[in-house]
């Protein structure tokens, strides 16, 4: 199984097993990890993973665990996103138990690419420990935002905990699982420590506080949408969204020109209908 030292082959195998791949060759995979998971590339690593953890969850744990436990060598330039890349492909709750525990990892990265999963991937659940670990850093850096400003080709040692710092807020304000309203986000401003978290803050309160909310209907290949301060990627994430907020709820849908194409007005007509049942208004403002 994936028996080749050729990257490309090896990345489009192990494409092909997380896809079609079923329990029966569970056992050659795990004998592939236990021999040589050490010397996979990134893709084809998470891919296997992934495969396991969609036919074992239970099984996948300790081998996610173990792969997560290899970081990023000072200045190396690597990126740690183990978990962000596992939920992209399979999402599970076992993903989520780990994100949670590493939220207070010391490692910075660990932590980032937890929160950065949980924002996107995690369960309602999720907010709860976004907000201990928001607060908990919050408390770490008191009064001392001048560590954590980001000074141009000098030295930076706190650079990623200040990215930790960005990244916690960001997951809370725009969260896959929960609604962010202005009680919330006041709370995330009034709680962050330097001007980067104020700022992105402030310009995600002013998108919730614009009246009547606006749906921005962008026109890419499938359609994606940006509703108050958050950016749904699909129509169904949109419609998940958009039942998050309470009943009797006002829109203003914006579409992208005067005359709108037929595949845009067929989105148009659905959202209008999943409104009509969810118990939102939706108005239509021509795009210019």
């Amino acid at each position: 199984l994936l028996a080749t030292d050729d990257y490309e082959i090896e990345g489009n195998l192990a494409s092909l097993l997380f896809r079609y791949g079923d329990a029966a060759v569970l056992p050659d995979v795990l004998g592939k990890l236990e021999s040589g998971g050490g010397n996979l590339a990134r893709e084809p690593l998470n891919q296997m993973l992934a495969y396991v953890l969609k036919v074992d969850p239970q099984t996948a744990r300790p081998l996610i665990e173990r792969a997560a436990a290899v970081r990023c060598p000072p200045s190396s330039g690597c990126q740690y996103v183990i978990l962000s890349d596992l939920g992209a492909l399979q999402n599970s709750p076992v993903l989520e138990e780990l994100a949670v525990k590493s939220l207070f990892d010391p490692d910075p990265a660990a932590a980032i690419d937890a929160a950065n999963y949980l924002g996107r991937y995690g369960s309602p659940d999720a907010e709860q420990a976004l907000w201990n670990r928001y607060e908990a850093w919050c408390r770490e850096w008191a009064g001392r935002a001048a560590e954590l400003r980001i000074v141009p080709a000098g030295k930076n040692p706190h650079l990623r905990d200040a990215n930790l710092g960005q990244s916690l807020p960001w997951s809370l304000s725009s969260g896959t699982a929960w609604l962010s309203d202005e009680s919330k986000l006041r709370r995330i401003q009034a709680l962050g420590v330097g001007a980067n978290i104020q700022r992105e803050t402030e310009q995600a309160l002013q998108a919730w506080l614009r009246r009547p909310l606006t749906i921005a209907y962008i026109p890419t290949t499938p359609p994606s949408f940006t509703v108050a301060q958050y950016n749904q990627t699909s129509l169904d994430s949109l419609k998940k969204k958009l039942a998050q907020f309470p009943s009797g709820t006002k829109f203003v849908l914006t579409l992208s020109s005067p005359t709108p194409s037929p595949a845009e007005q067929k989105v148009r007509e659905e959202i209008f209908q999943f409104a009509q049942k969810d118990g939102i208004t939706v108005m239509v403002r021509p795009g210019s």
